[in-house]
């Protein structure tokens, strides 16, 4: 069973659960075999946004919640100029955050590229790429510069 609250009714998020959402309950089912409900908002949903670390990503959630929020940063999305698929690759990046189930530790880096694989298992390994690499040539994330590469590399990988 999975759920969306999409109280400010985005498009983007009413479309990603409409062409992903079978794919995304057999994930659930999968992973977590319990229910999930996900709230999806934009920064200017005060009931959320102070409880989610956004900054100058453009997507984010925190796991913490019953129904973990995703949250838009329309203005960063809008400056890279994602395309709608690349944009669906960010949200299936977020929705890899909540069902990822290891262990919080250290390893940032680790849990980004475990979060990456719910963009892979859908489908949307390219649009990830050509997304992250716009995050790159953008230079409004040259402190996870670094990191980004990274998951770009590993997303390369033949077995992606």
């Amino acid at each position: 069973m999975f759920n969306v609250i999409n109280a400010q009714d985005i498009e983007i998020f009413a479309n990603f659960f409409n062409e992903f959402r079978q794919l995304l309950e057999v994930h659930i089912q999968q992973k977590r075999g319990t229910p999930l409900t996900v709230q999806f908002g934009n920064t200017d949903n005060e009931g959320l946004s102070p409880w989610v670390d956004i900054q100058g990503d453009p997507f984010s959630t925190n796991t913490s919640f019953n129904a973990p929020p995703i949250l838009i940063n329309e203005p960063v999305c809008d400056t890279l100029k994602l395309s709608e698929r690349e944009l669906y690759a960010f949200i299936a990046h977020e929705f890899g955050h909540i069902l990822d189930d290891t262990p919080r530790g250290n390893d940032q880096l680790g849990r980004e590229i475990n979060a990456d694989q719910t963009a892979v298992e859908l489908g949307l390994t390219q649009e990830l790429i050509s997304g992250l690499q716009k995050l790159v040539d953008s230079e409004l994330f040259t402190a996870q510069n670094q990191s980004i590469l990274s998951r770009i590399q590993n997303l390369n990988m033949p077995d992606n």
